[in-house]
């Protein structure tokens, strides 16, 4: 008696259609993002509702929770992408080789490997570097959900290896993320430049200072006895 024929591997079948989901789901991502920054612009934050976004990004507001938590995530996705980021980081734990120094060089490198993988050109990122200065409860969301990040950050170092000490992790993870923030600042205020062509640059840039300004920063403090 013939076999029945075999069928195609389950993964190999649902390749191409997760690959088309999960474009589609950004291409929406990306769609709830553009509605908000423009809502917001257009109208204020206050006056720009998920039910606004959602009916010009085509979607509904059910929807729009899928995606995002609320307005202020949707006009800065790049806070959740961060997120998730570190959780996928903290899943590695612990390392192989569990030392401080190598927790934080896994932390770095994850933040370069968001700031290079950007896709947003800087037009847009002016136009989300001009909404927050003009919007204060924008700006209150983005120091909040900062704060989160960082002590997720350093939750990570310290799962990471797990010998780091707690105020050591919690001052580094403080340190990378300034170093990020200004980074993306500089970039959204000045643009490509020669010597800082991109993000990735501007990041790298403001790793460099770091160690020079807080030897500033120190050489200038009181002296204490």
């Amino acid at each position: 008696m013939s076999q029945p024929p075999v069928p195609a591997s389950s993964d190999a079948v649902a390749a191409p259609s997760e690959g088309l989901r999960e474009r589609r789901r950004r291409e929406t991502a990306a769609d709830i993002h553009r509605a908000a920054l423009a809502g917001a612009e257009r109208d204020g934050l206050e006056a720009s509702t998920v039910a606004k976004i959602a009916e010009a990004a085509g979607i509904s507001p059910r929807t729009f929770f899928r995606y995002f938590p609320s307005k202020e995530a949707a006009i800065l996705p790049g806070q959740g992408e961060l997120g998730r980021a570190l959780e996928a980081l903290a899943a590695r734990a612990p390392l192989p080789r569990p030392t401080p120094n190598a927790a934080l060089e896994a932390l770095l490198a994850t933040l370069e490997e968001l700031i290079a993988a950007d896709e947003v050109d800087h037009h847009e990122h002016r136009r989300i570097g001009l909404l927050l200065e003009s919007e204060p409860a924008l700006r209150a969301h983005v120091a909040s959900e900062d704060a989160e990040l960082i002590r997720l950050a350093a939750e990570v170092l310290m799962a990471l290896a797990p010998g780091y000490d707690s105020d050591e992790a919690r001052f580094q993870a403080e340190l990378a993320f300034t170093a990020q923030r200004i980074a993306w600042r500089t970039w959204d205020q000045l643009g490509p430049r020669p010597d800082y062509p991109t993000p990735l640059s501007r990041w790298r840039w403001a790793l460099s200072r770091l160690a020079p300004s807080a030897r500033r920063v120190e050489e200038h403090a009181p002296a204490t006895g």
